[in-house]
């Protein structure tokens, strides 16, 4: 699958359409599954880049019948590396988040 192979035409849904429970439920899981073969992509392309320190999933801001949607969150080691990647603000309709930090180990 690429980058550009969304499997949702118009997503979130737009807040005008009426949605039964059942197929929110099937939507937020859809969006969470394509999420996780994004995130496997990013990983893929730019975890072995300088400064990138880890890549995941994580909740958003934008919500699907009451439910969080799905980001891809890359953790750089410092800006002038966030700079570099030269990122997209998404991928396929799933945002991407670039945060600034350390994984530090706890002993």
């Amino acid at each position: 699958m690429r980058f550009s192979d969304s499997p949702f035409k118009s997503f979130p849904p737009d807040s005008n359409d009426v949605v039964a429970w059942s197929e929110v439920d099937a939507i937020w899981l859809a969006q969470v599954r394509y999420a996780e073969k994004i995130k496997n992509q990013v990983v893929e392309t730019y975890l072995h880049k300088p400064g990138v320190e880890s890549i995941d999933r994580g909740l958003g801001p934008k919500t699907i019948g009451g439910f969080s949607m799905e980001t891809i969150h890359v953790l750089v080691s410092d800006e002038a590396s966030a700079d570099a990647l030269e990122l997209p603000e998404q991928i396929g309709g799933i945002p991407i988040v670039v945060e600034i930090g350390h994984i530090y180990d706890t002993e």
